[in-house]
């Protein structure tokens, strides 16, 4: 999963990378969110990956993102050979 694959750092204040889960079974759901500064710019990014149980959807949510970051990724990988590039710069 390339949520935002850039070039970040947690070394900052207030980021960090943390992890729930919310809901009970069978509709749980599992996210991940970062918090975190681009190294070459300095702008801060707030995003979240959602899992969902009993679910192949996955939901990447962009709670805090400049717009003027001109270095990014977003897709998913299954092996060497099997992704999708979903956005990139």
């Amino acid at each position: 999963m390339f949520a935002y694959w850039a070039n970040l750092t947690t070394a900052c204040g207030g980021c960090g990378v943390s992890s729930i889960v919310r809901g009970t079974a069978p509709n749980r759901n599992f996210i991940i969110e970062w918090r975190a500064q681009v190294v070459a710019t300095g702008q801060f990014v707030r995003f979240q990956v959602v899992f969902y149980e009993n679910s192949t959807r996955i939901r990447i949510w962009f709670v805090y993102v400049e717009i003027n970051v001109s270095v990014y990724l977003i897709g998913i990988q299954k092996d060497g050979t099997c992704y999708l590039v979903y956005l990139y710069s």
